[in-house]
């Protein structure tokens, strides 16, 4: 009987000694498993955190990209009205009143492609014309009455700044009642910018350009009119 105890008693030690070892394996494997995920997973969020900081970093780069681009153009707008300011030398500020969107007239149409509101557009590149008559001219409607100070004439920058000589700059409150601000004998030059002081400022609504000759062209790139504060 004691034999069969002993028996008894090896056989379960080496169960035992077998449950360990397998117990050992399983836990070595559960381990491994467990780094293997816990990698997958540290990997995988890696992969999404680059594509999410990826994707707001454009969205970062856009919004800076345009707000740069909205800070140019606030400089490029100061800078502008900055320009359109001037300190006159009796202590008078002027500023512009010939913005584009003002009403425009000229007393004929060369083609239909130069019409007198070019001279107000802003761009150097367009003109008005008229076709070649006596007396042509150019009106402007500043749409109220200021106190016209200077007017500033620009030239075409590709030919023909000879066109304009012998101009009468007026100014009135009516286009029939008009007076002389200044008159510019010439001729201009391609591409020249004019700068021209009534002798005294004169209160009127419309600007008118005239060439007092025969067989004249009215041809201007831009005109800027300045009137006293």
């Amino acid at each position: 009987m004691m034999d069969s105890l002993k028996a008894r008693q090896d056989d379960l030690q080496t169960e035992l000694k077998e449950y360990s070892s397998n117990l050992s394996i399983s836990a070595e494997y559960f381990d491994k498993k467990i780094i293997h995920l816990v990698r997958d997973v540290e990997g995988k969020f890696d992969s999404m955190f680059l594509n999410m900081t990826s994707h707001y970093k454009q969205k970062v780069n856009i919004l800076s990209d345009r707000l740069n681009k909205e800070f140019i153009d606030f400089q490029l707008s100061t800078e502008e009205w900055k320009n359109n300011i001037t300190h006159t030398s009796s202590d008078q500020y002027i500023f512009e009143v010939s913005l584009h969107g003002k009403h425009t007239e000229q007393s004929s149409n060369y083609l239909s492609s130069f019409p007198a509101s070019n001279a107000i557009d802003g761009h150097l590149s367009t003109f008005s014309h008229t076709s070649p008559q006596t007396n042509p001219f150019w009106i402007l409607d500043l749409g109220t009455v200021y106190k016209v100070k200077m007017i500033k004439v620009f030239a075409r920058t590709d030919c023909c700044g000879n066109y304009i000589h012998d101009m009468d700059i007026t100014v009135g409150p009516t286009t029939n009642n008009m007076t002389l601000c200044t008159h510019y004998n010439g001729p201009a030059s391609t591409k020249d910018q004019l700068v021209l002081k009534c002798k005294k400022p004169v209160d009127g609504r419309f600007v008118k350009l005239s060439i007092s000759t025969k067989n004249a062209v009215m041809a201007l790139a831009e005109v800027k009119v300045f009137a006293c504060v």
